[in-house]
């Protein structure tokens, strides 16, 4: 076998990058734009615009948008048995988060619940609310989430601008306990909307452009392949 010559590499060398740069430009590829906007941390009840910026045409043209909200709420409650006697609660917190946009009222509604029950010893003549006649929860983390997909109509999502949302929080709870039982409870809530665009890149070649690249890739390893033979 003869080695081939300097010149010859650097035309294998020279050969195998213009192909793989002709094979990266001519295939079509999606692209993917996200922006999230959050509450925060808040005590229930609570109300809040959200914001994020709308999809900019000069980027390209959109397939697909989907909005998604995700949710989480906090409950903390404590209770003391102040009877002489053994005695117990049980509690229902039920959270509820609504998002308005789009021309939708609502947008999205999603349902957070946490329960509880506990039961206690006669007053250990310490209100801590804990040892053996009281107790504190661990705070009760409930999550949820909701999405929607828009394939076509995106004309409230396209622009310079930026869309804007509203955000509730309610909370409904409960508290029953025996006769001398005193207990409390605290709620916490938020919400975070995400968008994410995905559209086609205003420079991604067309159909005709992508075959035309693909026949000059194939002619291309035909010379390839003939000088690798007659290098041999």
């Amino acid at each position: 076998m003869k080695p081939p010559s300097p010149a010859g590499s650097a035309f294998y060398i020279c050969g195998l990058i213009a192909l793989f740069a002709i094979l990266t430009v001519g295939v079509a590829r999606a692209n993917v734009i996200s922006y999230s906007t959050t509450t925060g941390l808040l005590p229930t009840d609570w109300s809040a615009p959200l914001s994020f910026s709308q999809f900019d045409p000069a980027l390209g043209t959109l397939t697909q948008v989907q909005v998604s909200l995700d949710s989480s709420s906090f409950v903390d409650v404590a209770a003391e048995n102040l009877a002489a006697m053994p005695g117990s609660v049980a509690f229902n917190d039920a959270v509820g988060v609504t998002v308005d946009g789009l021309g939708l009222t609502p947008l999205f509604t999603l349902s957070l619940v946490a329960v509880g029950q506990q039961n206690f010893g006669p007053f250990d003549g310490t209100v801590d609310f804990a040892g053996t006649s009281g107790f504190t929860w661990p705070t009760i983390q409930t999550d949820g989430s909701l999405s929607d997909t828009w394939t076509s109509g995106f004309g409230a999502f396209s622009g310079l601008s930026v869309l804007g949302f509203l955000a509730s929080s309610t909370a409904t709870n409960t508290l029953s306990g025996s006769a001398g039982v005193i207990s409390s409870l605290d709620t916490d809530s938020c919400a975070t909307l995400t968008v994410v665009y995905t559209y086609t890149p205003a420079n991604v070649p067309d159909s005709l452009s992508t075959v035309g690249a693909l026949t000059v890739a194939v002619g291309l390893l035909g010379l390839l392949r003939r000088w690798l033979t007659q290098a041999v």
